[in-house]
């Protein structure tokens, strides 16, 4: 099967991504501990909210236009559409940029009480950018199909993720985590260009200003919902740690944090396969209804082959691998995991339903899908620390996922005509 393949392949690189992840929360562990660890959730969150109300979602609302002009178009006519991408680009980059700058006195004052720390908050200028660019040219490559490219690209930016890392913690502990993390967003933004750059180089394509805006009038509000979705997802992330900081500290923070990567970032990027192959194909064929059902039947059924095994040896061996992984300070994480990891089979099923309303170009169901799931979940997270502590959080997590799939599922069977396939034919 196809699919399997796909995610098999892309599975491969996600491994080796998951390891050198790993080994970089090692050496987080060891020269910052979790105060550093912390520190790093907090500037990456900041820099996803200020990247997701600037970039205009064009990274993912990309990836379903230029899909259906590569599968029906002319080389020229796909070359142009890239071009007005790459326009759009630069100018949602620098704007990510310079809000970054603006509002940096203002992070070092809500964070630290004063404007000491203005300028590391300034330096994520560089990371908003760069990510910025990255995920446009990333939906260039997604567009093509281009998957040994892609594969490489996240191979040679894992490797990357740790060399960078290791000067900063070394030798400035604490205070190299901006720095660190403002490097390898640059390294990485620059092998992205190059991996894109060399199956499709910069044109500029010679169109009128009004045209111009036409064309991309319906990225622009697809990507507005995406924008919408984003602040949502980061604005919730944001109430989650804040909270943590706020009543137990920045060691409880990092605490939650390594948690949370190691049971559903890390584990979870299995999921990467779906963004990287399943959208791109399932937006070719989003107007056959029949299709498209059978096609998302059959990615939650390889995704839950997949994951329901990966997380019963996961949740076995967490014992162990806690305390070869960061150190003995980390072992209070076990339990909150050991919960959150379950949520990981929940999300196989989740997932692939999501895609739904943005292949089909229904923004405000995105949209309201999303602001309800991310409210669920940092209201169940919440309340789950509030009564069971950090383990609550864990179970919170998965409570929310359970809710989350139930109404979604009764959601797009209303307005998508969606149903659960429980025998498929090859």
């Amino acid at each position: 099967m196809q699919m399997a393949k796909s995610i098999l392949v892309f599975g491969g690189a996600q491994i080796f991504t998951v390891l050198a992840a790993l080994v970089r929360g090692k050496l987080s562990a060891i020269l910052i501990s979790a105060s550093g660890i912390g520190l790093n959730g907090l500037f990456l969150t900041i820099s996803t909210f200020i990247g997701n109300i600037t970039n205009f979602g064009v990274g993912m609302s990309a990836v379903r236009s230029l899909s259906v002009t590569f599968e029906s178009s002319t080389h020229e006519n796909f070359i142009c559409e890239v071009a007005k991408i790459r326009r759009i680009s630069i100018l949602t980059a620098l704007s990510g940029a310079i809000l970054s700058l603006a509002l940096s006195p203002l992070f070092s004052q809500i964070y630290y009480g004063n404007f000491s720390n203005t300028g590391s908050f300034a330096a994520l200028s560089i990371v908003v950018a760069s990510t910025i660019i990255i995920s446009n040219e990333m939906a260039v490559l997604k567009a093509m199909q281009k998957t040994k490219l892609i594969v490489y690209q996240s191979i040679i930016i894992a490797v990357l993720s740790v060399v960078a890392v290791i000067p900063f913690y070394y030798y400035l502990k604490i205070d190299g985590v901006i720095w660190a993390l403002a490097t390898s967003s640059f390294a990485n933004l620059v092998v992205t260009i190059a991996m894109s750059f060399s199956v499709c180089p910069f044109t500029i394509c010679k169109d009128r200003l009004h045209d111009f805006l036409i064309s991309i009038k319906p990225i622009i509000i697809l990507g507005i919902a995406l924008i919408a979705a984003g602040m949502v997802s980061s604005g919730a992330e944001l109430i989650i740690q804040s909270y943590f900081e706020a009543t137990s500290g920045l060691d409880a923070l990092g605490l939650y944090r390594a948690g949370y990567q190691l049971s559903v970032v890390y584990v979870g990027m299995i999921f990467t396969a779906i963004n990287n192959d399943f959208y791109p194909r399932l937006s070719a064929i989003s107007e056959n209804l029949q299709e498209r059902n059978i096609m998302i039947n059959r990615q939650i059924s390889v995704l839950l082959f997949f994951t329901v095994p990966l997380i019963a040896i996961f949740i076995a061996i967490l014992p162990w691998i806690i305390p070869l992984l960061y150190s003995r300070e980390f072992d209070a994480i076990i339990t909150m995991t050991r919960w959150a990891s379950i949520s990981v089979i929940i999300k196989s099923i989740y997932l692939p339903m999501e895609y739904l309303p943005l292949v089909t170009g229904n923004s405000r169901h995105y949209l309201l899908m999303e602001t309800i799931n991310w409210n669920i979940m940092a209201i169940c997270i919440i309340i789950g620390n509030e009564i069971y502590g950090l383990g609550g959080a864990g179970i919170g997590l998965l409570a929310s996922q359970i809710i989350e799939v139930i109404w979604v599922y009764f959601f797009l069977h209303k307005k998508y005509d969606f149903s659960f396939i429980w025998r498929q034919k090859e």
